[in-house]
């Protein structure tokens, strides 16, 4: 089908650089992107593994670890999109701010993610997990362990309105 949203699956996105989107950038996507990894990635402003801009994809058992950003979002930067973020594996990933995971102005849903070790690594930074600005997101059964940041290591809630359970 011609007007089908495209399908990225079983890929890697390793050791990229960029200004966004070190490994992949999706910007008015309905992507499904499932079992790929993203590792070692750096970019010099948002989004060290993925960056996703006003899109509804779906991003789903994926891998980021040692993916980097200057800015925001190590693992993944989500702006303005309604995305569905499922059982992925953030880990070891660093920013300024949102060392795994940085969601701006977003809703969706982040479930049975499994976000582990990642560093909002400046001296004032925020959500060395998840860093949350102005985004009503749904946070459900997801593992916040061993995550670092000067304000909220695990998850820091800035101007936001998530939804969390279980986690």
């Amino acid at each position: 089908a011609s007007n089908a949203p495209p399908t990225i699956g079983a890929s890697q996105f390793n050791n990229n650089g960029a200004a966004q989107g070190g490994g992949l950038y999706l910007n008015g996507s309905d992507a499904a992107v499932s079992t790929c990894s993203f590792s070692g990635n750096h970019v010099s402003q948002n989004g060290g593994g993925l960056y996703l801009q006003s899109s509804s994809a779906s991003i789903g058992s994926c891998a980021f670890s040692g993916n980097t950003a200057s800015s925001g979002g190590g693992g993944l930067y989500v702006v303005s999109s309604a995305a569905s973020i499922t059982g992925n594996a953030i880990t070891g990933n660093g920013a300024t701010n949102g060392g795994g995971l940085y969601l701006y102005s977003t809703s969706g849903i982040a479930s049975n993610n499994t976000i582990v070790g990642n560093t909002a690594n400046s001296a004032s930074g925020y959500g060395g997990g998840i860093y949350s600005y102005s985004a009503s997101t749904i946070l459900d059964t997801n593992i916040l362990a061993q995550n670092r940041a000067y304000n909220g290591g695990g998850a820091y809630f800035h101007y936001s309105t998530p939804k969390l359970y279980n986690n």
